[in-house]
């Protein structure tokens, strides 16, 4: 029997984080929630804390300090009781259906399961059945959408394996994902775009990535032109 962990960033987000997994909060197929509060107001906090308390399923964390992105969606995984699991954003939503496609797949340790749609926008369906890895990334980097998809998470990937792709000396802002892809590659792990795998993406000027993309854009590039350059 797979156990799957459902594992959720979240900094100032009660309403979102909620609404996030409210739709997979009694499917069997979850095993646990994992969220991981980023350090937010306390009376956010403390309102999320009152929310989930009798959700036997959800575990609630709150870092002492804000960590940023990238660095709480490795303690979200580092938490997580089970081998597997789903790490995703908060402001999104994820559905049954999104469960049920990780479960209709292979669950190895070198692979991550990625979205083809983050719907309604970013739409990544071209690339559906890919296997991405450092001896082709070069070849699909000048693709429309294809950089995006890869710093957009919200992705099955299995814990022990994420983790030791982690590099603790860097916060790549919201760059995290694309990177994270890059040193998943780097090491011959490789990546999954499974077709049906969807889930619904929110856009909002609170969105990390719109509060922060103005501090890396030197570094979002340089990881891009070295994807372009693998092999």
């Amino acid at each position: 029997m797979r156990k799957l962990s459902v594992c959720i960033t979240t900094y100032n987000r009660c309403e979102l984080t909620l609404k996030c997994f409210e739709d997979i909060l009694d499917d069997v197929l979850v095993d646990e929630i994992v969220i991981v509060d980023d350090a937010s107001y306390i009376t956010i906090f403390m309102q999320l804390q009152d929310a989930v308390k009798n959700m036997s399923k959800v575990k609630l964390y709150r870092n002492e300090k804000n960590l940023d992105c990238y660095a709480n969606k490795k303690r979200a995984v580092e938490l997580a009781t089970n081998e597997w699991a789903v790490l995703f954003d908060s402001d999104n939503i994820l559905t049954q259906e999104y469960i049920s496609h990780i479960y209709a797949q292979a669950w190895t340790e070198s692979t991550i399961l990625a979205p083809v749609w983050a719907m309604p926008v970013f739409d990544y369906r071209e690339f559906a059945g890919l296997y991405i890895t450092k001896h082709n990334v070069a070849s699909y980097m000048s693709k429309n959408m294809f950089a995006t998809a890869l710093n957009t998470c919200n992705y099955f990937v299995n814990r022990d394996e994420y983790i030791k792709c982690f590099n603790p000396d860097i916060d790549p802002h919201s760059s995290d994902s694309i990177y994270m892809a890059c040193r998943w590659l780097e090491v011959g792990n490789n990546i999954h775009f499974v077709d049906g795998l969807v889930y619904d993406h929110t856009i909002h000027d609170q969105s990390h990535y719109k509060l922060n993309c103005h501090k890396s854009p030197e570094f979002y590039e340089e990881i891009e032109n070295k994807l372009k350059n693998m092999n």
